[in-house]
């Protein structure tokens, strides 16, 4: 719709302030950027550096000389013919424009420190063709080259532009860079970095451009998922901006060099040219087709075909190395086109055209940053921040804007759309085109979508309405809406109450909410709804929109998400108080076994010792059932007799129901080497599971027996031998359609399930190398199968032997956090006839080892607590003792049986393991093994 006369003077008023604004911006740039090319500067002798130096410009003791036809090498500079002829740069930094001359610059730098040190010498100039650094050595010249028409690879340092790490000793030398700018602008951008001040830099430097490539990559894919789903032209037209501008970019700070094309020196003699033509080109295809110029401009729209004409010619002569006109006739050639697309966007603007407003807006920003680019390239001002950054930063805006502009041209349509709804409804002809196009629109949304006349009953529904609520449009047409959208509890939903007011056809029938669906033969499903009059023309209600949407899905995983939030809570809380109690264990364990050694075997009081020892063993099992809710950690192996462990955890899952247990455990099953804590917890989850299938009691039967899978079974496990335990109910069955979904998360048919007991079971057998499947009859019962790999040869039915004390002889350094553990261990270590040593945390332990060390009397081990509350443990401590020895013999020790260290020791540098609460029996077998043979030790108790 063209706006109102007044509407089109504001529009010109707008227009013609935004140019004057820009025009005094650019005015002040450029008076700036020549006050700094003309205002000369005292230029010192040196370069003074040192260790210490961070950034330092090198423009001004730099002096330049030309050499128009790059015939001078570097003795004839250095001669007096040619030295005399060097002239002091001028500028703020230097930039000497567009020019085919080679130059030479030299100055010299001083190195104020009493050493040889490293620093470095940035070009920060990405498009120069050839730069040769000289500096004397061994009474001659040696050269560094760089440069776009060099391969990456061969770049002395490779960065996004031209960077020479030079070391240099004390004093003062004089270098030479020869600088063969190619067909493009020179600007001496010449930096001297410090290293680690310029890795600062670059690690400040290098995330903001690719921000802005980021940004200009999402607006890119952003712009392709729109083509794809509503097939407009504008969409793929803009994509193909928004890819060239990005290329552009990306080759205009030096980033496609160093990361797409390193290696193609011939295409990066060319890419800026052809990116920049090829940004332009599908630049001005894109705005003919979005400010309409056909149509409002048709003079511009045939002037912009001519000049795309050209761009593309440029392109094939770029690629095909064909003579071409100077650049600076494209540059000028380029600033006509942005100059074109500014006149085009005002003009349509001024004509009422919506979409032109983003584009103005978002042009004159590129227009400024473009021009000031080119004012920069052609040597009038001087490099600042903002034609650093300004070509960046426009571009990324233009693109959002341009977006936002086709955006608001399609709610333009969709507007005009509505507002035509009366007219169109009036004309019969065209009646049923309108429905199937209203249709195919309905059908492409996820949302149900129902529309109604005046009296609330159906009209139209699209198909994702008509799975949501399982009923067809042939049956809803002409019902009530709430007889349609039928609620568990009707107070919930104000549907019905609707029909009068849209009657009255007032605007109030706006409303929203949410409750449950009732669906025959379903369960109910939670939606949320939301409804909105329907207006023609004249803002006369004529009828409503009802959009809704299946949220049972979403509502279910909040759910199972706070869940499974409380779980994690409660298995950290489970595995701190295991944790804590195991250290109360050990020094009760740790007491009790000094009292056993002092106490006579055949006195009463050993039989005492032995039996509260026991009992201290059945709590440390209590902790380990805590563990297992814990969440993480590698399985913690350890060979068990998998019989006796089904007949312990089964029936305390059955204690207290009506559910029998009848058990099939094969005479000589083999062992396994599993978690024992992880596994029990298959076993329960099983158990449970078959308990809920039984409500009114039965049987469970659980079986076990030696399982040989051979090569070629259909079963995806690795040939060898297994050991295959089964658990069957004698429950309704698993339904078909949900065998192959009972090991999914969250996956459950019961009302109040988590549905994550079979999915971490699953988990668990898979980390084991074994394999979990279901079996089940309708109406017959389920069985779960899962397999685990047996334990061969000698190592079957290995039994748990009673460990004799092993005493010996060694300094001994323990480090804990708990004062009570050290005591215990120091007090244990010293009966067995070790020395030992205290530190509480890991600082205090790697300053105690290194002074031993240093001392001629090390440390023969160290037994190191995981957790240190407060201070370094031992993940961290035994990196640093290592540091200090690499052949320590260091020992972990810790009550959290379940985490990835005390499973993978040996990845970390420890010798051995032993888990709190420990034996002094567990303690001395392998403190005695890691001294004596240095072999690495795992025990378990």
């Amino acid at each position: 719709m063209l706006p109102a006369p007044a509407e089109y003077n504001k529009s010109l008023l707008y227009g013609f302030q935004a140019c004057i604004v820009c025009g005094a911006v650019l005015l002040c740039l450029f008076i700036h950027g020549v006050s700094c090319l003309y205002a000369g500067e005292p230029i010192p002798e040196t370069l003074s550096i040192s260790e210490r130096t961070t950034r330092q410009e090198l423009h001004t003791v730099i002096e330049i000389l030309e050499d128009p036809e790059a015939l001078l090498g570097i003795d004839d500079v250095i001669s007096p013919n040619h030295s005399v002829n060097f002239k002091a740069a001028t500028g703020n930094p230097p930039n000497l424009g567009y020019s085919s001359s080679v130059y030479w610059v030299r100055f010299r730098v001083r190195n104020d420190s009493p050493d040889r040190i490293v620093w470095y010498l940035q070009l920060a100039q990405t498009w120069t063709s050839r730069i040769d650094l000289y500096y004397p050595e061994y009474g001659g010249f040696r050269s560094l080259s760089s440069g776009k028409d060099i391969p990456l690879h061969e770049w002395p340092f490779r960065y996004r532009n031209i960077v020479f790490p030079i070391s240099q000793a004390a004093g003062t030398v004089r270098y030479h860079l020869r600088i063969n700018p190619g067909i493009n602008s020179l600007s001496l951008l010449l930096f001297a970095w410090g290293p680690a001040a310029f890795d600062r830099f670059a690690a400040r430097e290098l995330p903001i451009h690719w921000t802005f490539t980021g940004l200009l990559i999402a607006m890119l894919i952003y712009s392709m998922l729109l083509w794809i789903s509503i097939r407009d032209s504008a969409y793929l037209l803009n994509s193909a901006f928004v890819a060239a501008i990005t290329l552009y970019m990306l080759d205009f700070d030096g980033l496609a060099f160093q990361y797409l094309w390193p290696e193609s020196t011939w295409w990066k003699s060319i890419s800026l040219q052809v990116l920049s033509s090829m940004t332009y080109l599908t630049g001005i295809l894109l705005f003919r087709y979005y400010l309409c110029l056909r149509d409002l401009l048709p003079k511009i729209e045939r002037i912009m075909r001519v000049i795309a004409g050209l761009y593309i010619a440029r392109i094939v002569f770029k690629i095909a190395n064909l003579p071409l006109p100077n650049d600076i006739w494209f540059i000028a050639l380029n600033t006509v086109v942005l100059l074109l697309l500014i006149y085009s966007g005002v003009m349509t603007a001024v004509k009422g055209f919506r979409p032109a407003r983003f584009f103005l807006i978002g042009t004159g920003m590129l227009i400024m940053a473009a021009i000031i680019n080119n004012l920069r390239g052609f040597g009038l001002i001087s490099d600042n921040i903002i034609t650093t950054w300004g070509v960046q930063f426009s571009a990324a805006m233009l693109v959002m804007l341009v977006a936002l502009g086709l955006a608001d041209r399609i709610n333009a349509v969709k507007n005009e759309l509505i507002h035509s709804q009366d007219d169109l409804l009036q004309l019969n002809r065209r009646l049923d085109d309108e429905r199937e196009r209203l249709s195919v629109t309905l059908r492409s949304i996820g949302d149900g979508v129902i529309t109604t006349d005046l009296e609330g009953r159906v009209m139209l529904m699209n198909r994702a309405a008509e799975k949501i609520m399982g009923m067809p449009l042939s049956v809803a047409s002409g019902l009530k809406v709430g007889e349609v959208l039928r609620f568990a509890d009707p107070a919930t939903s104000a549907l019905d109450q609707l029909a009068p007011l849209l009657m009255r056809r007032s605007s109030e029938c706006e409303s929203s909410g949410k409750g449950k669906l009732s669906i025959a033969n379903e369960r109910e499903r939670v939606i949320e709804y939301g409804t909105s009059p329907i207006a023609d023309r004249q803002n006369r209600v004529i009828g409503m929109v009802v959009a809704f949407r299946d949220i049972t899905e979403r509502q279910m995983l909040e759910e199972e998400i706070i869940k499974s939030s409380r779980i994690e809570s409660l298995g950290v809380l489970a595995g701190g108080i295991a944790h804590d109690f195991n250290n109360v264990l050990t020094v009760i364990l740790g007491n009790i076994s000094l009292a056993k050694m002092i106490a006579p075997k055949s006195e009463r009081i050993y039989r005492i010792l032995s039996e509260a020892e026991a009992a201290s063993y059945r709590a440390r099992d209590l902790t380990q059932q805590m563990l297992t809710f814990a969440r993480g950690g590698a399985p913690v192996r350890n060979v068990i007799d998998i019989g006796k462990l089904l007949l312990e955890t089964v029936n305390f899952v059955l204690t207290g129901s009506q559910v029998q247990g009848e058990f099939s455990i094969q005479q000589d099953l083999s062992m396994v080497e599993v978690d024992e804590g992880q596994i029990a917890q298959v076993i329960n989850n099983i158990s449970i599971n078959a308990i809920q299938a039984m409500p009114d009691g039965g049987n469970i039967r659980i079986s076990a027996q030696n399982r040989e899978v051979v090569p070629g079974e259909a079963m995806p496990l690795d040939p060898g031998p297994y050991v295959m335990i089964s658990i069957a109910d004698e429950g309704s069955g698993i339904p078909y359609e949900n065998l192959n979904k009972i090991f999914d998360p969250y996956f459950t048919t019961k009302e109040n399930g988590t549905g994550l007991g079979l999915a971490s079971s699953f988990n668990i057998v898979r980390k084991h190398g074994g394999f979990i499947f279901a079996v089940s009859r309708h109406g017959g019962g389920a069985e779960i199968v899962f397999y685990l790999p047996a334990v061969s040869g000698r190592e079957t039915r290995k039994e748990q032997s009673t460990k004799d004390i092993m005493r010996g002889k060694g300094r001994v350094l323990i480090m804990d956090d708990e004062e009570h553990i050290l005591d215990i261990a120091g007090r244990l270590l010293d009966a067995l006839g070790y020395d030992t040593d205290f530190a509480m945390n890991g600082d205090v332990a790697v300053e105690m080892y290194r002074r031993a060390l240093q001392s001629g009397n090390p440390f023969d081990a160290v037994i190191m607590d995981l957790t240190i509350q407060g201070g370094a443990g031992g993940k961290v401590t035994i990196k640093r003792l290592i540091e200090i020895d690499p052949d320590i013999r260091a020992i972990v020790s810790s009550g959290y049986s379940n985490d990835p260290i005390m499973a993978n020791y040996r990845e970390y540098g420890f010798s051995g393991v032993v888990v709190k609460p420990y034996r002094v029996e567990d303690l001395s077998t392998v403190l005695h093994a890691v001294i004596s043979g240095g072999r690495q030790v795992h025990e378990e108790v």
